[in-house]
């Protein structure tokens, strides 16, 4: 249970803070373009849960070991499941919520879907930068 809330740990900060910044402190009220910066942190923590949990599956051999492009193919395609279930959420939170503001129309949500992305493909990014310097340099493949 411990280990599972480590991999999940980058998302739960955003995402609390996306939830109780948005709805009890009115945050996008006062600040609107806070919405892509979250939007972008939560594809960069998603991705880095993804990257917590590839290392786990490894490390343990409790899921099937997936190499190179697959594995950032695999990643993306995991944050982008995360990502719309996110707008999914937010569309449920602006109807439970008296007053609840988290979606702004179909550009709004198209604009959240393309910066949770970016944020994974920096992520996933960086990864395979560093990866292929260690490769590079003789280091673990």
């Amino acid at each position: 249970m411990i280990k599972i809330l480590t991999i999940l740990s980058p998302m739960i900060i955003v995402f609390s803070f996306h939830v109780v910044g948005g709805a009890f402190f009115y945050i996008y009220d006062v600040f609107p373009e806070i919405d892509n910066v979250l939007h972008f942190l939560g594809g960069v923590s998603t991705a880095m849960s993804v990257l917590l949990a590839q290392q786990w599956g490894d490390e343990t051999h409790q899921i099937p070991a997936v190499r190179g492009w697959l594995r950032i193919v695999l990643g993306v395609a995991l944050v982008a499941l995360v990502a719309v279930l996110w707008e999914l959420l937010e569309f449920a939170l602006d109807r439970i919520i008296p007053g609840g503001r988290f979606q702004d129309g179909l550009f709004d949500t198209m604009l959240d879907l393309i910066m949770g992305l970016l944020g994974a493909l920096v992520v996933f990014g960086i990864g395979a930068v560093r990866a292929r310097s260690r490769r590079d340099l003789g280091g673990v493949k």
